[in-house]
């Protein structure tokens, strides 16, 4: 009778210390259960925070393109128009003629391989407008001792006219123009 007892107790033990286990392994189980769930909902709340360069890129997608009639030849369908830019009007211009608007009427884009199909034929509706800021090089003493500007081109800075390029009014403060930029992608 005692040794049966002492089986018993044995066997119950045993039973307890493999449900102490496997209680260990489900919560551990459970933990990284819990953990992966909360990375995964908060990753796009992560991703969204972070702040972007502040330039707006037009990314194209298979909405920016019409099927034409060869499955292989792809047409954009996303202009100038498509992407929303500025227009110049006659309220854009003051007495003088002088610009007033604040907002350029074209994007900087400049060509690469994205732009060109398989053929090598420009399919880009846009024109090629590159940014320059003008640097000390750009400028050269002319004879009457002033500096005269030499690169022959204009200065285009890319720049999004944010809160503070106006004051409490609404009134544009900056003096800048808004000048957008346009980045294809290999899509």
């Amino acid at each position: 009778m005692k040794n049966s007892v002492l089986q018993e107790v044995d066997q119950y033990a045993r039973a307890h210390m493999r449900k102490k286990r496997w209680y260990r392994v489900v919560t551990c189980l459970a933990a990284v259960v819990v953990f992966c769930t909360t990375y995964a909902l908060i990753l796009p709340a992560i991703t969204m925070e972070c702040e972007s360069c502040g330039i707006p890129e037009h990314i194209h997608e298979e909405s920016c393109y019409a099927q034409v009639e060869s499955a292989s030849q792809r047409v954009p369908i996303c202009t100038a128009e498509g992407l929303h830019i500025h227009t110049h009007t006659p309220e854009c211009y003051d007495e003088t003629g002088a610009l007033i608007c604040g907002y350029a009427d074209f994007v900087v884009h400049e060509h690469d391989d994205s732009c060109y199909d398989e053929d090598g034929t420009l399919w880009c509706p846009l024109p090629e407008i590159k940014a320059h800021e003008h640097q000390a090089s750009c400028y050269a003493k002319a004879e009457n001792g002033e500096e005269e500007l030499v690169c022959g081109e204009e200065e285009i800075l890319l720049h999004q006219h944010t809160a503070d390029c106006y004051d409490e009014n609404g009134e544009r403060i900056c003096g800048k123009t808004e000048v957008l930029e346009h980045i294809h992608s290999d899509s």
